[in-house]
């Protein structure tokens, strides 16, 4: 879930390649569970 955050934000370097277009092809589950927490996190 952390790479996700990181992939919001920006690509990330490296050989994996993987950046944000990449993870709403492949995941896209991951992506809504991370945009959740992102805009609707209430820590109570």
């Amino acid at each position: 879930m952390t790479r996700t955050f990181q992939m919001l934000f920006h690509k990330l370097p490296g050989a994996e390649g993987v950046d944000l277009d990449d993870l709403v092809r492949c995941d896209p589950e991951m992506l809504d569970l991370v945009l959740g927490l992102l805009f609707h996190y209430d820590p109570g």
